[in-house]
């Protein structure tokens, strides 16, 4: 199985989002699918009310989760093949199977913060169902140090970056489980296929370090 978090901030294009279906929809014919969906807007939205009324670690997370069950709901509407799960052992074979977090009790052994978001939830769930590959589809290319983009970095390196596009908890969840994920554009689904080739798109590798 392959776990991909699919970016909320993907949702600001109807095309990219119909085009991001349409790959995995061929990719799920021959391997399962679980998608873990970013909060986006919604969560954007709980950020600004955490800002607003200095809500509690454990209540602005536990809306943060429900921000990215909103995003599953939403995702299932861009085709009849995705169906929303609250375990990945409910997944299908044929079918791409949409994670409402909410449900998944593995999740709440994240500390309450902002420091984990989607990112760190996605790799949670790979590393709980021993997923083949973890993808993390997001607006950028990859990591960037110094300008230039990072094509493969341990997570004891991304740990001394003072800035990502993933979030802080990360490198310790995969150092947990043991296991790496790939940062790929979601303007660009193609990488996608390519990355599943074993060919090398334009992405950042996270591999886990010892």
């Amino acid at each position: 199985m392959i776990v991909i978090k699919f970016g909320g901030s993907l949702f600001k294009n109807n095309s990219v989002v119909n085009r991001i279906v349409q790959v995995l929809e061929e990719i799920a014919k021959k391997q399962p699918i679980l998608i873990i969906p970013g909060g986006g807007i919604f969560a954007d939205a709980v950020r600004q009310m955490d800002k607003n009324l200095l809500l509690e670690p454990e209540t602005a997370h536990e809306l943060a989760i429900k921000a990215m069950d909103m995003t599953a709901v939403l995702l299932t509407k861009f085709s009849k093949k995705f169906r929303i799960v609250d375990n990945p052992d409910d997944a299908e074979k044929n079918t791409i199977s949409v994670l409402l977090a909410s449900g998944y009790a593995p999740v709440k052994k994240l500390r309450p913060s902002w420091d984990a978001t989607s990112d760190s939830i996605a790799a949670l769930v790979a590393g709980e169902t021993k997923a083949e590959k973890c993808v993390l589809l997001k607006s950028v290319d990859g990591i960037y140090s110094g300008g230039k983009l990072i094509e493969k970095i341990k997570t004891s390196d991304l740990k001394k970056l003072k800035q990502s596009c993933v979030d802080k908890a990360l490198p310790d969840v995969l150092d947990e489980y043991r296991t790496g994920c790939f940062i790929v554009n979601g303007n660009h689904p193609e990488r996608i296929q390519k990355m599943l080739n074993c060919e090398k798109p334009i992405c950042t590798e996270i591999t886990p370090s010892g």
